[in-house]
């Protein structure tokens, strides 16, 4: 099993203040990139106008003419979740909470995922994981839906997309994998993952295997197969922050550094 680095961008003369800050690549849709300290958002490699501040931008394709901007940043109850076409205009926009670790984009809506949940909190990010609609409707609550002890979230550390609107979760306290199917309103399965993919934050699930990159003791990105007892894998460090792909794309993850944006494959 070994890692394939494709390099899709790289930006001439990266430094501190001109730098990649975020990025989103489909195989249909093309790449976007969101570059230095104030952002300037480009749509295969077309300039695109920002009328929102950000400060912690998350950035998904939602169609070929939409694209959803997350404020991880956000301190107060302004709206930071956007949905903008490529011309830059704001189509809809809301807020969908603070304390967000983690995002992802299905074709139906907006997953947030927050960190630091409280049992007794009243907000949104108390309830682990939420689904909204493109236009800020709360669809489903992760705690609300489905609370008991053994999935109470209190970090949601990573997110990734699965097949058919499904969700893998990676949370903590204690460490469990779950892939939920908000169309049941169940957990399709939880999985315990080995003690040293602990805090990952970096997560891909496909075709049997789960990836995880950015644990707490290392950089590495390891493979391990699902609910088996064999041993993780390690794959090496690829550099850069990590984001798992959906499981219609090429590539498993898009990596992002501070002058370059990489797609990497997992070849068994």
């Amino acid at each position: 099993m070994k890692i394939i680095k494709k390099t899709v961008y790289q930006l001439p003369n990266a430094s501190q203040t001109n730098f990649v800050k975020q990025a989103e690549w489909s195989d249909e849709y093309g790449l976007i990139i969101l570059k230095g300290r104030k952002p300037e958002l480009f749509v295969n490699d077309n300039p695109i106008p920002i009328k929102m501040n950000l400060i912690h931008p998350e950035i998904r394709w939602v169609n070929q003419k939409t694209i959803a901007i997350v404020d991880k940043g956000c301190k107060d109850g302004s709206d930071n979740a956007f949905l903008i076409n490529t011309e830059g205009d704001i189509l809809h926009s809301f807020h969908c909470g603070m304390s967000i670790g983690a995002v992802e984009v299905s074709e139906k809506g907006i997953w947030v995922g927050y960190v630091n949940a409280n049992k007794e909190g009243k907000d949104l990010s108390q309830e682990g994981v939420v689904f909204f609609n493109f236009k800020g409707k709360v669809l489903y609550r992760y705690h609300r839906n489905l609370l008991n002890e053994q999935n109470f979230i209190e970090d949601c550390s990573g997110l990734c997309k699965g097949e058919s609107n499904t969700l893998w979760i990676y949370y903590y306290k204690p460490f469990r994998l779950n892939h939920w199917d908000p169309n049941k309103l169940n957990i399709v399965r939880t999985y315990t993952p080995p003690e040293i993919l602990h805090g990952a934050t970096e997560l891909c699930v496909r075709d049997g295997y789960a990836y995880f990159g950015d644990t707490y003791d290392s950089l590495n990105l390891y493979a391990w197969k699902l609910g088996s007892s064999e041993e993780v894998i390690s794959l090496g460090e690829p550099g850069g922050y990590l984001r798992g792909l959906g499981p219609n794309e090429e590539h498993h993850f898009i990596g992002i550094s501070l002058g370059e944006v990489s797609l990497y494959r997992i070849k068994h």
